[in-house]
């Protein structure tokens, strides 16, 4: 009996609601019935699949605003971000810390440490480009080391 998670069964399976930030695979869709979604790989883990926490205040951190931010893009810049050669992530990943996940229907999600961040990054990605001076500066405000052709500045 297929779930569509790993190792869960009817009773075991997430509690999704309504709302709720899911990085999953469409396995099957069509005009007539519903379509279905799978959260595990093709060797049936789940790897990254699944339900991605989205932004709620932090209890360990003070309070602190932590998750995933959904963003939009055009189709074709989503598969453009998701080509291994892509040059504004490789800056942005060089230099700041974050995650991304990049969807095939034009959906992008950013975490970070800080909600500025995440949006100074959704709007770096939309741009299709960054300053590397303003990635350094937003880098050295994020506590990450800042190396310039081998040298820390």
């Amino acid at each position: 009996l297929a779930t569509g998670f790993e190792a869960t069964s009817r009773r075991t399976r997430p509690n999704l609601q309504v709302g709720c930030l899911v990085y999953c695979r469409v396995s099957q869709a069509d005009r007539y019935i519903e379509p279905e979604v799978l959260c595990v790989d093709s060797d049936g883990r789940s790897n990254a699949f699944g339900e991605l926490p989205t932004i709620k205040e932090d209890e360990k951190n003070s309070g602190a605003l932590k998750g995933f931010m959904l963003f939009q893009c055009s189709i074709n810049q989503s598969w453009s971000l998701q080509r291994p050669d892509c040059q504004i992530l490789q800056l942005l990943g060089k230099h700041l810390p974050f995650e991304i996940v990049i969807g095939a229907n034009g959906r992008f999600a950013v975490d970070s440490p800080d909600i500025t961040l995440s949006l100074m990054i959704r709007d770096w990605v939309l741009a299709g480009g960054a300053d590397e001076h303003l990635v350094k500066a937003a880098a050295k405000k994020y506590g990450r080391d800042v190396k310039d052709n081998g040298k820390e500045k």
